[in-house]
């Protein structure tokens, strides 16, 4: 199998990490080179263990994630004010499972309301690495 970027981001201490549970963690959605801004509220399930889908998990794994899951939604709609949260994962880019808690915030023009277009309103409210860090610093759950 080629490197894994999730299973490798797990090796070491995640400075985006919100909760790390025995068999998942909850990220803010991290900035890199090729992305410097990272759009406020969205947020990322990871498993430790390496599987590509949600069929793969044991039972102890599906209902921490269901739990993480729950938490990362109230934390979006309680903390950051999300008028709704987008649940979703993809899972052919990278062939981890992981899952994208995404916020939608309320004056979201409606041809933006998917997940995946959020960040592209010229409005969104993105962050740097300071700010990621220091949101990620602050959230509880």
């Amino acid at each position: 199998m080629t490197a894994c970027p999730i299973c490798e981001k797990h090796t070491t201490p995640i400075d985006t990490q919100i909760h790390r549970g025995e068999h998942a963690a909850l990220v803010h959605y991290p900035v890199s080179e090729a992305e410097p801004k990272a759009y406020k509220g969205h947020l990322m399930v990871e498993l430790h263990r390496h599987v590509t889908s949600f069929g793969e998990l044991t039972d102890a794994e599906a209902a921490e994630v269901g739990v993480i899951i729950a938490r990362g939604v109230r934390l979006l709609t309680d903390q950051l004010g999300a008028e709704h949260t987008y649940v979703f994962s993809i899972g052919h880019l990278v062939p981890h499972l992981h899952i994208h808690l995404v916020a939608r915030y309320p004056g979201t023009p409606e041809e933006f309301w998917d997940g995946k277009k959020l960040s592209t309103w010229p409005e969104a409210p993105m962050l740097d690495h300071a700010q990621v860090l220091a949101l990620a610093a602050e959230f509880s759950c």
